[in-house]
Order: C-alpha cells, then sequence, then structure tokens
C-alpha cells in the first residue's frame, strides 16, 4: 500500500549504482508505455505498480515487491478485500514474490504461498541509508532482498543506500525557525504512514 514509490525509485537507484541501465516506470516515473517499443536498450525496467493496475493484470513479473497491506482505496476497489485482492494479483502473477514477513496483512495473505520473504534477516542498518524511519529499513530491505534473488552481490550493492536522494514530501526536511525543525510528510495519507512518519 505504501512504500511503492521510495523502494521503487531505490532499487532503480541501486541498480544504476552497479552499472545497469534502468527505466523507472509506472505508477511512479514514466508511463510504462514509454519503454515499450525499446526494451533492448535496458538492462531492467522497475515499474510501480499501482492497485488499479494491478487489478487486471494478466501476466506479472520477474520479480515482484509487496511492501505491505493497508486498507485503502475503497472508493475504486469497492471493499477492503477486494483491494487486498487485486493489489495482490501482481505478487500471485510473479515468478519471484517478495513480501514483507513483518507485515500482518501480507503475512496472513501468503502464509502458505511460496514467498521470498524480507525483514527475515536485516540485510542493512540504518547507517546505510540516507533515508529516515524504520519503514525506510524496511523498504531497503525489500530492495536488497530483490538483488540477492537476481544474483546481485548485496554487500557491494548497498553501498549505494547512502547516496539515494530521498523522494519529495516523504519526511522532508523543509526548514527551521527558533529551534524547530519544518517536516513535509504530506504524501502520508492514511494513519498507517502518519504512525510510521
Amino acid at each position: 500500500t505504501k512504500g511503492k514509490s521510495t523502494t521503487a525509485a531505490l532499487l532503480a537507484h541501486v541498480l544504476k549504482g552497479e552499472g545497469k541501465r534502468v527505466f523507472l516506470g509506472g505508477n511512479f516515473g514514466e508511463p510504462l508505455l514509454c519503454a515499450a517499443n525499446d526494451l533492448v536498450q535496458y538492462d531492467f525496467v522497475v515499474a510501480e505498480v499501482s492497485s488499479y493496475q494491478a487489478a487486471d493484470l494478466e501476466r506479472g513479473f520477474d520479480v515482484a515487491i509487496l511492501t505491505n497491506l493497508y486498507p485503502e482505496h475503497l472508493n475504486w476497489h469497492g471493499s477492503h478485500e477486494r483491494y487486498f485482492k487485486d493489489k495482490c494479483n501482481v505478487i500471485f502473477k510473479s515468478s519471484v514474490k517478495i513480501v514483507n514477513k513483518k507485515d500482518a496483512k501480507t503475512g496472513e495473505i501468503f502464509a502458505k504461498e511460496k514467498v521470498v520473504f524480507f525483514n527475515d534477516e536485516n540485510l542493512c542498518e540504518a547507517g546505510d541509508l540516507s533515508l529516515k524511519g524504520e519503514h525506510n529499513l524496511s523498504n531497503a530491505n525489500a530492495v536488497l532482498t530483490c538483488l540477492k534473488a537476481l544474483s546481485f552481490d548485496v554487500e557491494r550493492a548497498k553501498k549505494h543506500l547512502g547516496t539515494f536522494e530521498p523522494l519529495p514530501h516523504r519526511l522532508q526536511e523543509v526548514g527551521e525557525r527558533d529551534g524547530l525543525i519544518f517536516i513535509d510528510d504530506s504524501i502520508s495519507t492514511t494513519p498507517e504512514t502518519a504512525i510510521a512518519a
């Protein structure tokens, strides 16, 4: 539900740091159709897929990551159960399925599925990141688990985590006045994301 843009952008950043040609698109970045005619120029396509896009997806990806599931988008999906089903469609249809072991809903849905769990082992520490917050440590673990699944040297690749520029409106420091630091976290649109921040 949350963390998709940061995780996708962080994965693209680390892959580029490893010398790969990467297209970042989908719900974040450019539309995926922009890459469709010339896929051979890329080593990897990193796609952020929204629940709306996942709902009628007919084919999955080589690797898919599910960061977490929280109730959202009732106006379009009609119910939380339908939202969860639509969101998980991308995982069920993908070859390698990477899901967050610490997220209660993903653990419940994927308990009997053949998946690779992240946050089962910490592949990095907070000091490795340029990002703030435990939730971003989870996003980084998802990225490193993906790289591990793709046979990258995770120890070498994680050095790029510290050079990632955080995305705007996500725990973004915007100024200081009279000893108070002002933070823009306006992308935080659910109670869960506000609590995480």
